[in-house]
């Protein structure tokens, strides 16, 4: 659960004619991560030739994704069922077979297809002449002669609303400014304006509009038709479109009705059969022989060599052999760590950090509980949780995708964590002290008391600031300490013991700390300064030294890779900043005390709201009002604020200390 599981790298040698049937028994069985068997010989192998007959599948799987698409036929969600040992396995697919479906498919439904693309040819038509005459609808004068006038000059075009009026003035006398759209108001938006002028002052009409941003458009030309009417004739022949298509549509769909399953089992077999030359693209082969590669969890290793020797009858070798010092350096080992259903949501927000390479502590758990807690002590309240919960358990209910069910489960885990903070820490029901309200089971740790016996009182701002700075303190050592872990197991000693984030910088993290609460109870006293030299100055100095300390333990020379001067300010530079790392990322979890006071405040703010309108008439309605859409921003707004914030401090100032995620996530080839 902290730690991938240990995997084993396996080789399989099988003869040429078994290529086939070994890979689709590995598909099924569905534990080894495949790797190109190709480059790790160097050249020596050849690739599968499976180029040709890849490439057929895929523009297969165009053509019968096509016709599914047309016919409105969609792919059914597979969700992996085990597979009984005995079964038989299912037959290899036939691309001829598919292409005969999709051909016959294609020549039934032609005419269909021809009527649909010219049916929404013209109704793309038909939406263009509406958008082109939306501004003149209201025009019940032919225009197309105007533009051809010997007298009259007729312009059409957008302008700035705000320049109306300027304009108006700028025109010269006689000239027709014609707003094609109602409420003119002195706004900056364009609109639709028609010009009309004599010939004459066409040059003088062409500088105004030019000084004032006019700009020109075609006025739209439909001789001895007012544009009205042909705004009107063309809304007809839309719907007349649209009842068109639809019954093509309807047409094409029961064709798919009636094929549907005999489709749907076709591309779920195309798509085994596209994975399945895809993966042999990784298979080395000799003239007689094929070389499949990958990594295979080391629980299932003896399940792998089962299903090999009983597929080719003990015609196989197998080699297993354990990850070297080159595959876990070089990152290829894959990182495989199974949660459960509590905890696999929370490894998809970790995820999006990175993966855990295969000699990290892999860190959901620690998320999970970490991200829990912080969330119920900002945003700790009774109410405020339980929506939160409804809210996760309705997404998780009735989302399709899986990504949004899992974050519907976190939700509803966040709020729940909210409900358990809110009523025996904080003590609070929408905003209202549960003490108050006689509740006997809570600490009343709420963050400010705004209300009530105690309202106003410095000392919960204090406690519930000190209260961050621990937490931050907290998680800060546990992620150096895991860091410290990490590194000796790689064997890094050198950043393990001396870096920042090692054994030397913990010391001088736990030292500076415990001087400051020393500092703080017990005031300064004689020994301040030898403490201080010890807990402080001694590590700092490791830190600065570190180069040449772990050259002397390791009988290294020289001591420093470059000079000792540039060594020196080079290390000098790494403490000072080993310093600001830390005391920053400590004063950053007061922002867990700031959001909390913020989600107080912000209850307060609509207890005032509600009072203000409790004594006008209807004054119940607008305080029930004013509850709903107030506590909907809380939960909605402050609530993703919060978790951004959360997911910050965990990326940021935790996640940074020990996890990389550089590493490689486990990827079983899978048929299915």
């Amino acid at each position: 659960m902290l730690s991938p599981a240990a995997m084993r790298k396996a080789r399989i040698f099988v003869l040429g004619r078994q290529v086939d049937r070994v890979a689709r028994a590995l598909g099924r069985l569905g534990v080894m991560h495949l790797r190109s068997s190709v480059e790790e010989s160097e050249g020596k192998l050849q690739p599968e030739e499976v180029g040709e007959e890849l490439q057929r599948c895929r523009h297969l799987m165009d053509g019968l994704q096509g016709v599914m698409s047309l016919l409105e036929v969609e792919e059914e969600e597979h969700v992996p069922q085990a597979r009984p040992q005995d079964a038989p396995a299912p037959a290899p697919f036939s691309v001829e077979e598919g292409e005969r479906l999709v051909a016959l498919l294609e020549s039934r439904v032609a005419e269909q297809s021809r009527q649909l693309d010219r049916l929404s040819e013209g109704l793309a038509d038909t939406d263009e002449i509406l958008r082109e005459l939306a501004p003149y609808r209201d025009v019940n004068v032919p225009l197309s002669g105007l533009d051809e006038s010997a007298f009259v000059e007729l312009k059409a075009g957008m302008l700035e609303r705000r320049q109306l009026d300027r304009m108006r003035g700028a025109m010269p006398d006689g000239v027709l400014l014609i707003p094609l759209a109602e409420g003119w108001a002195a706004t900056d938006e364009p609109a639709e304006l028609m010009v009309v002028s004599s010939r004459r002052r066409r040059f003088a009409v062409e500088t105004v509009l030019g000084e004032h941003g006019f700009q020109e458009k075609p006025v739209p030309a439909h001789p001895e038709e007012t544009p009205a009417a042909v705004y009107e004739e063309a809304g007809k022949r839309k719907g007349a479109l649209e009842e068109r298509i639809a019954e093509v549509r309807r047409l094409l769909r029961e064709v798919g009705q009636g094929h549907g399953k005999e489709l749907r089992q076709t591309a779920r077999a195309l798509a085994a059969q596209l994975k399945l030359l895809e993966a042999e693209q990784n298979f080395g082969t000799t003239w007689a022989t094929a070389v499949i590669s990958g990594w295979v969890p080391a629980a299932q290793v003896d399940e792998l060599r089962r299903t090999v020797t009983e597929v080719t009858g003990g015609q196989a070798v197998i080699e297993i052999l354990e990850p070297d010092r080159e595959d876990i350096e070089r990152e290829r080992v894959p990182s495989l760590v199974a949660h459960g259903r509590f905890l696999a949501p929370f490894q998809r927000l970790v995820h999006g950090y990175g993966v855990a390479c295969y000699t990290e502590i892999e860190p959901t758990v620690m998320f999970a509980a970490s991200f829990l807690l912080l969330f119920g002590i900002i945003f700790g309240d009774l109410g405020h949780g339980a929506c939160l919960l409804v809210a996760g358990l309705l997404m998780r209910r009735w989302a399709k995708g899986a990504g949004v069910r899992d974050m519907g489960f976190v939700v509803a885990m966040a709020g729940l964590s909210a409900m358990l903070f809110g009523t025996f820490f904080q003590g609070s029901f929408f905003g209202k002290s549960l003490a108050d309200l006689g509740f006997p089971l809570t600490l009343g740790f709420e963050p400010i008391r705004l209300e009530g016996e105690g309202a106003g009182a410095a000392e919960h701002v204090v406690r519930y600031l000190i209260l961050a700075i621990v937490l931050g303190m907290a998680l800060i050592s546990l992620g150096t300490i895991l860091n410290i872990i990490n590194r000796l197991r790689r064997g890094d000693y050198a950043e393990g013991l001396l870096g920042r984030f090692g054994v030397a910088g913990i010391i001088f993290y736990w030292g500076a700390l415990a001087l400051a609460v020393k500092l703080v109870v017990a005031g300064a006293g004689a020994v301040d300064l030898w403490l201080a030299i010890l807990v402080i100055g001694l590590p700092l100095t490791v830190l600065v030294l570190h180069e040449p300390i772990y050259a002397l333990l390791t009988h290294r020379k020289p001591l420093w890779r470059d000079s000792p001067l540039m060594g020196f300010f080079q290390g000098l530079i790494e403490a000072m900043e080993t310093v600001m790392v830390y005391l920053a990322n400590t004063f950053s979890f007061l922002r867990v005390a700031a959001f909390a006071l913020s989600h107080a405040a912000l209850c307060f703010t609509i207890f005032v709201l509600q009072r203000l309108v409790n004594d006008l008439p209807g004054g119940l309605i607008w305080s029930a009002i004013i509850f709903v859409l107030g506590t909907a921003v809380i939960i909605g707004l402050e609530g993703l604020i919060v978790t951004v914030q959360i997911m910050r401090l965990e990326y940021y100032e935790f996640f940074t200390k020990f996890f990389r995620g550089e590493g490689v996530r486990y990827e079983p080839f899978r048929l299915e």
